[in-house]
């Protein structure tokens, strides 16, 4: 990294250097130099050309044990009123990333996406149903002490679980050429280690915030935000849909109010047909590019081939 203020020699007046480091990404720091005149004896003398170096440059790293502490103001200002007395620079060091690959891959030239940071939360969700009457005898729901029909309302309570990925993006027009493409679709496989199983994640777009990392180059920090739906928990697929027989639960099934046998099922899958397609609620897509389109290109040549 250049130095911004190139060439300045200083001395660190270390009685005002403070840190505070955080394990939660929010640590800072504040170091003070006095600028010295390699010209000028007195000051040679009195500073010693061991304690001399040259000015931190904005992006350098606090220390080799805090890489991700970057420099990232300095204010300037005369120790006197005086136009050549020394300066005096105050530098400020906050938290940055540098690290934007968000990939693990171990030489492997595989990305494992459940590596990014990641949040999950859980929550629930009501449907109201309302029962249709009795059709050729068949009662959809009887009360099971009473023993005659229920015209009343009932309820089903969902589970839904927003799923938000941190990613730090270098050509933002690259992913959202991909991000187009999925947002709306549901996941054709098992995401997270098998935890949700195809058909269950729904991909709903992302946030994006600019900004310029430590080799001042241009990234955006991305937010990507994912639904998962389970409304069936798995009992039982009725027929092939957008994943084949193995989708059983997930955001394509909604709750069946005009059942006309015991055994049509409570939640079903609404579709219409296009030819022979058929045609459901919600298409399937692969969700794997959206984990590293727009990356950086490593240095490893599958992950290259990969992403280009």
């Amino acid at each position: 990294m250049p130095n911004t203020i190139s060439g300045v020699q200083v001395v660190g007046l270390v009685q005002d250097w403070r840190g505070s480091p955080a394990i939660d990404g929010a640590s800072s720091g504040f170091r003070r130099y006095l600028e010295v005149d390699t010209n000028d004896d007195i000051k040679a003398e009195l500073t010693g050309s061991v304690h001399k170096e040259e000015l931190p440059g904005l992006g350098s790293a606090w220390s080799n044990d805090f890489p991700h502490l970057l420099l990232v103001r300095i204010e300037v200002k005369r120790t006197a009123d005086d136009p050549v007395a020394p300066r005096q620079f105050d530098c400020y060091y906050e938290s940055r990333f540098i690290n934007t690959q968000g990939m693990v891959n171990n030489g492997a030239g595989t990305i494992d996406y459940t590596k990014l940071e990641t949040s999950f939360e859980s929550s629930s969700e009501i449907i109201t149903l309302d029962p249709a009457g009795p059709t050729s005898g068949y009662k959809p729901y009887t009360w099971a002490k009473a023993n005659y029909t229920v015209v009343q309302s009932v309820y089903f309570i969902t589970s839904i679980t927003t799923i938000k990925v941190i990613r730090m993006i270098k050509d933002i027009l690259a992913f959202e050429n991909t991000s187009k493409g999925l947002q709306g679709r549901v996941n054709n496989a098992a995401m997270w280690n098998g935890v949700f199983q195809p058909g269950i994640i729904l991909y709903n777009g992302y946030t994006s915030t600019p900004f310029v990392d430590g080799n001042e180059m241009q990234k955006w920090r991305t937010e990507l935000t994912f639904t998962a739906r389970r409304v069936t928990g798995g009992a039982g697929d009725i027929g092939p849909g957008p994943q084949g027989a193995a989708e059983m639960d997930g955001w394509n099934y909604c709750l069946n109010e005009n059942r006309t046998q015991d055994t049509d099922p409570v939640w079903d899958r609404p579709f219409t047909k296009k030819g022979t397609s058929f045609i459901y609620l919600y298409a399937a897509g692969t969700m794997d590019p959206l984990f590293y389109a727009g990356a950086e290109i490593s240095g490893n040549p599958a992950i290259k081939n990969m992403l280009t």
